[in-house]
């Protein structure tokens, strides 16, 4: 209770009193929903901001997997079969498979 509600709460009538001690009944109440919700709106922004992380952190990997795409396809590519044979051996070799 304030300190002014202490010296209503002395002077008053005793009418008087009960509502005040009602209306900051009210308060009080009004005051531990209020928390309440912001502590369910503290969490959620948290939930939100840790989804914007990861959405983040994957969009970080896909644009490395396009630069490692773009780097690849602007190779010159092999003319005949012989050519596409050393490249695809050379691939499993080195494990250069590109991630689909």
């Amino acid at each position: 209770m304030t300190d002014a509600a202490k010296v209503l709460m002395q002077v008053a009538s005793p009418e008087s009193r009960a509502r005040i001690r009602k209306e900051l009944d009210g308060l009080h109440q009004d005051w531990i929903q209020m928390m309440e919700e912001i502590e369910e709106k503290q969490q959620h922004l948290e939930g939100v901001l840790q989804k914007w992380s990861e959405v983040e952190d994957g969009m970080e990997d896909m644009l490395q997997w396009l630069k490692e795409v773009r780097q690849v396809l602007s190779h010159d590519l092999p003319d005949n079969f012989d050519e596409l044979q050393k490249e695809q051996q050379l691939c499993r070799v080195s494990g250069k498979y590109l991630p689909l």
